[in-house]
């Protein structure tokens, strides 16, 4: 992996439209290397969007959206965006966690030998090196989550982009992934991790984006967003607390 002087990542004015529906209206994003950046919305804020975009799956509408100093799709940054998307990227049952891996390291270009090799690593790295040679469809959804990471880091990717993975199934699943995550972000990749959850993003994200409708409504800190949802929720409650009579 190496280290990137500029933004990892960088957005402009981004619009992506399916249709005449527009996904995206104009969002601007800016994640550093060693970062982890948190993206928060409910369901259809375009989140999932934002991601397929800086993956190189969809190109933008209109505004700019360069990885690693690159327009996302270019050529030269296969292998280098690693995206977890536990759904788009869903193991085939009825082979080996292990065989997996291998396929997807030979789709990225990896000798059999090279593939098989680093297959084993990443899942050590994920906790599956016992359970790698079973099939998948003896598994549990978290060891299937494990796989989805195991997949996105085959490469040792410069940018990791994470699309709402259901880390709450089981608490050593949580603890594991977070670990994992936090853990390349120090190694000088960039991450964005997408979630509905603010909970998800505390302790791990130092900054977050707020999406809703296509559009960014914050830009800051965790924390500072946090207090502000608790104090909002707690003058909320409070307007409903009547006087006893």
């Amino acid at each position: 992996m190496r280290r990137f002087a500029r933004p990892a990542i960088e957005v402009r004015s981004l619009q992506r439209s399916f249709g005449p529906r527009p996904a995206l209206g104009g969002v601007d994003l800016r994640v550093a290397a060693g970062e982890v950046h948190g993206l928060l919305g409910p369901a259809r804020a375009g989140k999932t969007t934002l991601l397929r975009v800086l993956a190189g799956a969809v190109p933008p509408s209109a505004g700019e959206a360069r990885v690693l100093g690159r327009p996302t799709g270019d050529a030269a940054l296969r292998g280098r965006v690693g995206l977890v998307s536990v759904e788009e990227g869903a193991a085939y049952q009825a082979i080996s966690g292990l065989e997996n891996l291998v396929f997807a390291g030979r789709l990225q270009g990896m000798q059999a030998g090279t593939a098989t090799d680093r297959a084993r690593q990443v899942l050590l790295q994920v906790g599956l090196a016992r359970a790698g040679d079973g099939p998948v469809a003896e598994w549990t959804p978290g060891m299937r989550v494990r796989l989805a990471f195991a997949r996105a880091l085959l490469t040792g990717p410069d940018v990791l982009l994470i699309d709402e993975p259901p880390i709450g199934v089981d608490g050593a699943t949580a603890a594991a992934v977070r670990a994992m995550v936090s853990s390349h972000a120090l190694s000088g990749a960039a991450v964005v991790w997408a979630t509905r959850r603010l909970d998800e993003l505390r302790g791990l994200a130092g900054s977050m984006t707020l999406l809703a409708g296509g559009r960014a409504r914050y830009s800051g800190s965790v924390e500072a967003l946090a207090r502000l949802a608790l104090a909002q929720s707690a003058e909320h409650v409070a307007d409903r607390i009547r006087p006893a009579a």
